[in-house]
């Protein structure tokens, strides 16, 4: 979570911080997102440690996560970070803020695809496959996925 902090904090201290007046009213939604991502990446680190019995790193899991929010969304760790860093541009009113949101928007993106999804089929096989196919990348679901069922 350095990411969420330390060079956010640098950005808006810096001298060529540039601000979104127009923002407005509108930046108090802010520290509302910036809770609702603290609390959904808390639970999502309990989940890896407690039921994935590993870390964050998908080579290091040995169970998958199918509990707690992955039961509606396959990625809620990076949404939950993403959703901290758009919360901090709101709030601060910040295009630095908001750019570094949309560059690791992308970053996470194309990791998730082309390296994480693929990690997780060699290492969970149908099981990976099954849940992939039941619950989206991004969006979450409405009700939670069951496994088995």
């Amino acid at each position: 979570m350095l990411g969420t902090y330390a060079l956010p904090s640098q950005m808006i201290s810096s001298e060529k911080h540039m601000v979104i007046d127009q923002i407005g009213k509108i930046r108090f939604i802010g520290p509302i997102l910036i809770v609702i991502g603290i609390i959904g990446y808390l639970l999502c680190f309990w989940n890896f440690i407690f039921q994935a019995k590993g870390s964050p790193f998908p080579g290091d899991q040995k169970h998958l996560i199918v509990k707690g929010p992955y039961r509606y969304v396959r990625n809620p760790m990076y949404i939950s970070w993403h959703l901290i860093i758009f919360g901090e541009a709101l709030f601060f009113q910040s295009l630095d803020l908001l750019l570094y949101f949309s560059f690791w928007l992308v970053w996470f993106g194309i990791k998730v695809i082309f390296i994480e999804e693929r990690t997780l089929k060699k290492r969970f096989g149908e099981t990976y496959e099954q849940y992939r196919k039941s619950v989206r990348r991004w969006i979450p679901r409405l009700t939670p996925y069951r496994e088995n069922g």
